[in-house]
């Protein structure tokens, strides 16, 4: 409960600690699995995060929610056939109509996305890291959507000028 209250209070690190801590005395403890996983997705450690999420599936193998959010880091760390693999499986468990509405959404995109080329895909993974797959930003798009938003922005960066403030425009990874 303590290191619950250390994640809601964004004090990432030490709940990690904490939750490491009680894994150590009781690695059955399902639950301190998932909220570990949470924590080092937020600090951005998306392996570490999905190793977790498998943690937890070990204790609980029909948790939809967590099948998909552990489909959703696969597709972040650029394992396309595991995000899938991850979302069928989450496909067969119950869950809620959002959970089951996410997970047929993943599953579509997933399969539009195994179709792009390597770069697109190793480019939508990366857009991935940034944006979070709460329904908003690319994650819900077609992975055609993402890529066609991709080439409009890069012919619109081609085409505004450089500036010495850096103003006129982002600088974006190539």
């Amino acid at each position: 409960v303590q290191a619950d209250q250390l994640l809601k209070q964004g004090r990432i690190e030490q709940a990690i600690s904490l939750y490491e801590t009680v894994l150590k005395e009781d690695k059955g403890f399902a639950n301190a699995h998932y909220n570990l996983a949470t924590a080092y997705y937020l600090k951005g450690e998306l392996g570490k995060a999905a190793e977790s999420l498998k943690a937890f599936l070990h204790f609980q193998p029909n948790d939809a929610e967590a099948l998909y959010n552990l489909g959703c880091l696969k597709i972040r760390l650029g394992d396309f056939d595991e995000a899938m693999k991850c979302f069928l499986r989450a496909e067969n468990c119950p869950c809620s109509r959002l959970i089951s509405r996410k997970i047929k959404e993943a599953l579509r995109f997933t399969k539009g996305l195994r179709n792009e080329n390597p770069k697109t895909q190793q480019l939508i993974a990366y857009l991935l890291t940034l944006s979070p797959s709460s329904g908003n930003g690319y994650y819900f798009s077609s992975p055609a959507k993402v890529r066609d938003s991709l080439l409009e922005f890069s012919e619109l960066k081609a085409s505004v000028p450089e500036t010495d403030g850096g103003n006129a425009r982002s600088s974006c990874p190539d």
